[in-house]
């Protein structure tokens, strides 16, 4: 959760420093996330960070089936049609109940 909103913060940062600098300076949004996808990502972080792994080090996907939403951790960087997980960087995956919040499911993936 302290990463999910630490990765909020520094959105707003970089949006608010782009907004103070006005016209004269150019700045490029890095990332956009929609608020109503914060909380399953705040609520999955914790479960992948028991394992030991950097948040910093991946990518963050949402995939949703309608009932579930599953937040899938990759190795950032990992190319399109990638098959397996660059080594030492495994993929992993939480599927939570999408009314509820509630872990479904918690595993790493191949």
């Amino acid at each position: 959760m302290i990463a999910a909103i630490k990765i909020l913060a520094a959105v707003s940062i970089v949006m608010m420093a782009a907004y103070a600098y006005g016209e004269g300076t150019r700045m490029n949004a890095i990332a956009a996330i929609a608020g109503k996808y914060l909380e399953p990502i705040q609520i999955a972080v914790p479960e992948f960070q028991k394992h030991g792994y950097d948040i910093a080090d991946y990518d963050i996907q949402l995939i949703s089936d309608g009932s579930n939403v599953v937040v899938l951790f990759k190795k950032a960087g990992t190319p399109a049609g990638f098959r397996g997980s660059p080594r030492g960087f495994p993929g992993f995956e939480v599927e939570l109940e999408a009314a509820t919040g509630k872990i479904v499911r918690a595993n790493f993936v191949r």
